[in-house]
């Protein structure tokens, strides 16, 4: 089987939208950091609370979540706070996102497993050929 590139391009939520087919070419797993992309925080909710109601979807994503689903690409939430991934899972379900997903992981997992991997790399190994 032929090596796949692990080439990681950062894109902005506004530019993918705009142009979606070109910015997917090549691209085969897609990531969201869940507390700076896919949530906000509410105006009077704590920044650190893991509670459904202290944050909201935020614009746009729900979206851009279904266009990329669509496609059949890889895709994967992650955050790097201190949060089980079933906790995160929980919270994502509450907003009616979780089918968006192939897998949710968190770094307390990657803690807790003993990974020596950084989170992205981590994720990367588990979805693309090495």
């Amino acid at each position: 089987m032929p090596r796949r590139s692990r080439k990681v391009r950062r894109t902005s939520l506004a530019d993918l939208s705009r142009d979606l087919d070109r910015h997917l070419r090549g691209i085969s797993l897609v990531s969201f950091d869940v507390f700076s992309v896919l949530l906000r925080p509410r105006e009077e909710a704590e920044d650190a609370s893991t509670e459904a109601s202290a944050w909201v979807v935020a614009p746009g994503i729900e979206n851009l979540l279904d266009q990329l689903h669509q496609t059949g690409l890889v895709i994967v939430a992650l955050t790097d706070r201190r949060v089980e991934s079933t906790v995160l899972r929980q919270l994502l379900e509450a907003k009616h996102l979780t089918h968006f997903f192939h897998t949710i992981h968190s770094s307390a997992d990657v803690d807790r497993l003993g990974n020596a991997l950084p989170l992205p790399e981590s994720i990367l190994k588990e979805h693309l050929c090495a």
